[in-house]
Order: C-alpha cells, then sequence, then structure tokens
C-alpha cells in the first residue's frame, strides 16, 4: 500500500504576505474545483440544491459559494454570510489515499464571522464530497462533482 502526505502551513507577514519556505507549485499554481448538487446538515434530511454551489481552492484562497442549513449559535444581524466568502487560506494539508483512490484537502480559514474547516474529498471517478465544520455552526456536508 502507497500513500503520500503533503502538509503546508502558510505563515502571512504584517502585510498579508506569504512567507516561509511555499513549493511555488501550492502557492501560485493550485486550482481545485468542485461542485455540489446534494447538502445533508448534521440533524435533517439530505436537500437537492438547484443553483450551481460550489467550492474552489485557486492559489492561496478558498472561495466558498455554498448554503447552509442548520443551528448557528451566533449571526450577526441579517443573517450573516455564512458559508459564502473568498478568503486566504490559513493551513492546508492534503493527503492521497490509493486504495480508496481520493484526494483529500483539509482547509483551514477565517472569516470576519467564524473560523471554519473543510475537508474536500476528491474521487478518481469525479465524485466529491465536503464537510465543513465551524466554531459557530453545525457540521453539514455537501456531495457532488469535481471539476
Amino acid at each position: 500500500m502507497l500513500t503520500a502526505c503533503s502538509s503546508l502551513f502558510l505563515a502571512r507577514d504584517k502585510d498579508g504576505m506569504i512567507t516561509g519556505d511555499i513549493p511555488v507549485t501550492y502557492a501560485s499554481g493550485m486550482n481545485v474545483k468542485a461542485s455540489f448538487n446534494y447538502a445533508t446538515p448534521i440533524i435533517g434530511k439530505p436537500i437537492q440544491l438547484t443553483a450551481p454551489y460550489y467550492v474552489e481552492v485557486r492559489n492561496d484562497s478558498l472561495i466558498s459559494y455554498l448554503p447552509y442549513f442548520g443551528r448557528a449559535d451566533y449571526v450577526p444581524y441579517g443573517g450573516g454570510k455564512a458559508l459564502d466568502f473568498a478568503v486566504p487560506i490559513l493551513r492546508i494539508d492534503i493527503t492521497h489515499n490509493e486504495k480508496k483512490q481520493r484526494d483529500t484537502y483539509y482547509i483551514e480559514v477565517q472569516t470576519d464571522e467564524d473560523y471554519h474547516f473543510y475537508e474536500l474529498q476528491l474521487y478518481s471517478n469525479g465524485r466529491a464530497s465536503l464537510d465543513v465544520r465551524s466554531r459557530q455552526r453545525d457540521l453539514i456536508r455537501f456531495e457532488g462533482y469535481k471539476e
């Protein structure tokens, strides 16, 4: 059995520039996108999504255009943005599982509202799944396909 693991910590200086020994392929060439057509809150039934919802890792940023269904401990006045944002990635770990034929991206980001942990799994058959954990909201899972 052969497995590979890669870990990348994106450190930023006071001006927001990336610092440290970061491979150029990750910092400037990473582009992964997955679209989702089902959402499953931790409590409740799966919900079919009709709009083109997606998540994209582009260079050192995460672009998330996803709905949120579920319980929230704290929500800003007006409802907030939930999982609709584009922010720099704080930390990313990438693993490859040869047996299950999938790549898993563990991504940590922070928005104005919350701290989010994305676990994106991309399978060799084109399927994609995403678990989103937040400090202020319940877990939600998305199912779809990679682009």
